[in-house]
């Protein structure tokens, strides 16, 4: 009887994952970004769905519209119930905004204006950052929101989880939020210590809930602290010994983080909102306190798979068409999609210092061959390369002409520039941009310079960079 019911459940089970396989193959069609990606995943759908259906259901979306979901119900409930709010954070960024007109794609992008009023300073390594946020955070008063992609329970997670902790018990809001899949290795303990002090901790990623396996591809990326809304950090350090150089294989590594006060620190804070919204259904009530601080002009670029088209990949090809003189772009990771490669390639020919600034290790295999491909693509270009001489850098940081620079969180690979939540700071004018100019120069010093890399590798490893390049949109 057993046998006939397993053998009854087999004739229905199996037409059903060809029909479910089917279905997605249709979907695919319509959804999938590129042509030949839809292809692919329709073919595989179609002929094998009993591994196709899974990973379709995780890297087959191309859009967070869970997210945008969450987003869309924050904003009514900000204009129903939050409406004092909206008057002040507008006066402040209308006495601030500066018009620009070349600059609409991005304050369209962005939400809001670039705007006057800032100081910037840029934190250079691990020691830098570390210690001004210790500082901060420790001469907090009213609220400390502290917003990581990884979060190691190390040497450097302890420093910040006491820094934490004493802010709580002296009466400090203190909120945590971390990605679940870039901080999977976070000790409970940590979050735990952090709770019994009165911190709020939380995941993005909310384990256990019905989405979570099939959104697993979008990751939150950001790194982000705002101190008593007046004070605000971004760009690509996370929490973690690695960071100081503490990691035999990448040592010395090399980040930027930005301080940065002023109106957009009001912005700025709203994405941690937003996020926190998102991560545990609760909106925040956030006291305008940001102020005027100098004369440097800024705008938050928080970007993510939220529409027709990823506003990273939109902002990265702004910033390539912007250019008239010099591109200079510090990245990790090397893998871009079709559009900045074309991007960056006419950018060259129209006469643009173009130069793409590499680490010289890697801490990510996949990737590594799969920039060996992207650079093999531009071989032929006036495009430059180059790679720290030693070390690891872990910079995302960009020079436009003489007056623009973005320092943040995204890589210039496809998986931040199609997949990922990332935050980072348009800078326009002060010296601010000049301190940019001076660090990439020592930069450049400290690099030599690199031409095609992939036709020196061998057979197997070319053969392996090719299969990374073909599965970039997922690395």
């Amino acid at each position: 009887m057993i046998q006939i019911l397993e053998d009854g459940a087999v004739y229905v089970l199996v037409p059903l994952v060809y029909l479910l396989g089917v279905a997605a193959a249709v979907h695919a069609l319509f959804h999938v970004r590129t042509p030949q990606g839809s292809v692919a995943w329709a073919l595989a759908l179609g002929l094998v769905p009993w591994i196709a259906l899974p990973a379709y259901l995780v890297f087959g979306r191309r859009h967070f519209s869970l997210y945008v979901r969450a987003l869309r119900r924050a904003r009514l409930l900000t204009e129903d119930e939050r409406t004092e709010l909206s008057a002040p954070v507008r006066a402040l960024l209308d006495r601030h905004t500066v018009a620009a007109a070349t600059e609409e794609p991005l304050r369209r992008l962005a939400g809001t204006p670039i705007v006057t009023g800032h100081r910037a300073r840029l934190l250079v390594d691990g020691e830098a950052t570390y210690d001004a946020l210790l500082d901060r955070i420790g001469a907090a008063e009213r609220r400390v929101h502290f917003q990581f992609f990884t979060i190691h329970s190390d040497e450097v997670g302890e420093r910040f989880g006491r820094a934490l902790t004493h802010a709580a018990e002296r009466g400090v809001e203190v909120r945590v939020l971390y990605d679940e899949v870039g901080s999977r290795g976070l000790s409970g303990a940590w979050v735990a210590g952090l709770r019994r002090a009165g911190a709020e901790v939380s995941s993005f990623g909310r384990r256990g809930q019905s989405w979570g396996r099939s959104y697993v591809n979008f990751r939150n990326h950001r790194k982000l602290v705002v101190v008593d809304g007046r004070v605000a950090f971004v760009g690509g350090h996370n929490v973690g010994d690695e960071y100081l150089g503490r990691s035999p294989a990448l040592r010395p590594w090399r980040d930027t983080h930005l301080e940065l006060e002023g109106p957009s620190v009001v912005e700025l804070e709203l994405v941690f909102a937003q996020d926190w919204f998102f991560a545990r259904g609760e909106l925040l009530d956030l006291p305008v306190a940001a102020t005027a601080a100098g004369s440097v002009e800024a705008l938050p670029l928080p970007t993510g798979p939220f529409g027709p088209h990823p506003s990273c990949e939109l902002v990265a090809g702004w910033l390539v068409e912007r250019a008239r003189r010099r591109l200079w772009w510090a990245t990790p990771y090397f893998v871009p999609t079709p559009g900045i490669v074309l991007a960056l390639r006419l950018a060259a020919l129209r006469g643009v210092d173009v130069r793409i600034l590499l680490p010289r290790q890697s801490d990510h295999l996949l990737s590594t061959l799969a920039a060996f491909a992207a650079l093999h693509e531009l071989a032929d270009s006036p495009i430059r390369f180059f790679r720290r001489r030693e070390g690891f850098s872990h910079q995302k940081v960009v020079l436009v002409d003489d007056d623009l620079a973005t320092v943040g969180s995204a890589n210039l690979d496809s998986r931040s520039l199609l997949l990922n939540l990332e935050l980072g700071v348009l800078l326009r004018s002060g010296t601010i941009v000049e301190d940019v100019e001076r660090m990439l120069r020592r930069d450049l010093e400290a690099s030599v310079e690199v031409t095609d890399e992939y036709a020196r590798l061998p057979l197997h490893v070319r053969f392996g960079a090719r299969i990374a390049r073909t599965f970039a949109p997922v690395l």
